[in-house]
This record gives C-alpha cells, structure tokens and sequence, in this order.
C-alpha cells in the first residue's frame, strides 16, 4: 500500500514540491496566473510566507481543503505545509530527530535572508503560521528553536492562528487521539489500540521517571516563549466546547497565559464543531477568520 507522502501529487495541487519527509512547497509567484487566483485572493503580496502544520495523522483528503484555499487566498505567497505522525510526536522524540524532520522547513525560511551575516527572514517579509492541534503545537516549537539557533532571534510571526490546541499531556488523552488513526475493523483495533497503549505508557512513564517534559507539555510553553516566538505576533485561538480531543478550557488557559507573556490574543469559540473541524462547520466564518489574519500579516 502506498504511504500517504506517495500519495500527494494526486491529492494536491501539483505546483506543491516535496522538500522533505513530510514536507512540501510552492512557490506561489511562479503559479499564480489564474482567473480563479485573481478573483478570489485577499491579498497579492510575494512577501509573504505561508506556513501550515498540521494535526497528527492528518488524512490529505482533509488537509488539501486548506491548502487549496489558501492557493486561492493568496497566490503568490510561498506555501509551506507539514505532516506529523504519531511516531514524531511520541517516538522519534530527540532533538536532534526533530531538528532532523524539520529542517527542511527552516532552510526555506532561512533562504529569505538578505544577508549571509544576518540569516533568516528580512523586515520585507511576512510570516502567517496556521497549526491544528497538539501535532502541530510540536512541530512549531521544533521550527522556532531550530530557527533561534540558527538566527539568534524568535520566529518572526505577524499572524498565529491555534486551531483546536493546545491540549495538556494526560495518556488517556494521547490514547485517544492516536486512535483516530487506526483500523476501523473490530479485531485489528483493538490489537493495534492494545500496542499503542502500551508504547504510550511507556513513552509517559520514562518521561516521568527521567524528570523529562513531554514533547506536548515543551509544545505548551514553547508557543507563548517570547525567546521562540516574536511577542509582536497576533494570535487567534479556534476551539469548541464539544472537541472531544483538546479541552476548551486548555485552549482558554493557554490564550490567557500568552495575554500574560505580552501576546496580543483573540478567541473564537465555535458552537458544535468537532476536533479540528470548525472549518467543516462553519466553513465561512472559519475563512473569513484566516482571511483577517492574513491581512494583518502583510499590513
């Protein structure tokens, strides 16, 4: 059976280039002379950066709805997405294994410098980040602390938006999520329900007998680390009452801990929606949210 990664071409807009792993660009200048393009794009800007990172065991069939809108909203900007697995976030836990995953994605926004003595992105440039869930919330501190050593400075984000996120560490919880990939048939669920339990347990319990945070608690403070991220950033949480995945009230926590670090902060709170599917709900009111930060990010 073909991985998800060999997939791609047919599930998303070929102008998309595999970079790494799991992760994959456009270059939106050169793929953006379209009537649809025109019509609908709310801003024109080449300067700016798109980044998407999105939730664990993302299905493309989901995730190419938000790539192929933001190619319409704005088609000349750089598209940055990422894939995490659940390997990423609970396995291949290291340092240097997510420095690894990652880098990819740090070049290209390294290769924006003007200057080889000053690396990363210049004034002219624009940062819009878009993340769902906890699989995202680790994928962006992986990119923000490869970035500072790199560059010695925070991500310069203009506009953040947490969709679904962040969610405090708890094993049943990390169970749950884990399981919304696995097979649907009765028996081999729950052999493979089984097998994950017990690889979390273990993954919870060194962890806790090392003194170690885990890859989702350094995700927590590493999005509100003024160090990591640039305290000039706005920021938007997505969240809903009825997400059986991340808890509202760890979405409101956290916004309010960023407020308290300095972080300029907004909260939309959706009635109904499920983990990572306001857009699937309301899909105009979701994309007039983003369409708003989008415009902040290249004001």
């Amino acid at each position: 059976m073909a991985s998800p990664l060999e997939k791609l071409p047919s599930l998303i807009d070929p102008s998309f280039v595999k970079i790494g792993r799991s992760i994959w660009l456009r270059d939106g200048a050169a793929n953006s002379n379209t009537p649809e393009h025109s019509r609908t794009a709310v801003t024109t800007s080449s300067h700016l950066t798109i980044v998407v990172l999105f939730w664990m065991d993302a299905q493309l069939r989901y995730a190419r709805k938000y790539i192929s809108e933001y190619t319409k909203l704005a088609p000349n900007a750089r598209i940055l997405f990422v894939l995490t697995s659940s390997a990423d976030l609970f396995l291949n836990t290291s340092e240097a294994s997510q420095t690894r995953r990652v880098q990819p994605a740090v070049d290209v926004l390294l290769s924006s410098t003007a200057s080889a003595s000053s690396p990363g992105l210049s004034s002219d440039d624009r940062l819009h980040l878009h993340l769902f869930s906890n699989g995202g919330c680790v994928t962006l501190r992986s990119i923000a602390v490869a970035y500072e050593k790199a560059t010695k400075k925070p991500l310069p984000l203009k506009s953040l938006i947490m969709d679904s996120c962040p969610g405090k560490s708890t094993l049943s919880g990390a169970h749950r999520a884990v399981s919304y990939g696995l097979p649907k048939s009765f028996i081999p669920r729950l052999f493979a329900g089984a097998a994950v339990y017990i690889a979390l347990l273990w993954a919870f319990a060194y962890c806790r007998l090392l003194g170690l945070e885990l890859p989702t608690e350094l995700a927590w403070n590493a999005s509100i680390d003024t160090n990591l991220i640039d305290s000039g950033v706005e920021r938007c949480y997505i969240y809903s009452e009825t997400d059986d995945l991340i808890s509202w009230r760890d979405a409101e926590e956290h916004s309010l801990q960023a407020e308290e670090k300095g972080f300029h902060v907004s909260r939309e709170k959706f009635q109904g929606s499920p983990h990572v599917g306001h857009m699937r709900l309301d899909p105009l009111r979701y994309w007039d949210i983003v369409s708003y930060y989008l415009k902040i990010a290249v004001k």
